[in-house]
């Protein structure tokens, strides 16, 4: 069993079977939805539980770094952890000011 549910930028739940892990298919389909998000926006996001050390795992290897925890949004006690994976900023340029 494959679980992918994504926004246009982020990654909600990308889950593979136990008996079909290790098989290369995490970093195909992460690689088919990279594909789809880097032609329309730069950054792409995802979130993994503090506790699920093997996602992390798995995003740090395809580039993701973390940008930080989110607490007790899907488990009180526990955080969600912020990952991001950028091909530039969102905006090239200066920035205008705000006075």
């Amino acid at each position: 069993m494959l679980i992918i549910y994504t926004t246009q930028n982020h990654v909600f739940a990308l889950a593979i079977a136990p008996t079909l892990t290790r098989q290369g298919l995490g970093r195909l389909l992460l690689l088919h939805i990279e594909s789809l998000v880097f032609t329309r926006a730069n950054n792409l996001c995802a979130c993994v539980s503090d506790f699920n050390a093997g996602a992390r795992r798995f995003y740090h290897r395809h580039g993701f770094l973390e940008v930080g925890p989110l607490p007790d949004l899907l488990v009180h006690g526990s955080a969600e952890i912020l990952l991001r994976k950028t091909i530039g900023p969102v905006k090239d340029g200066n920035v205008p000011s705000l006075s």
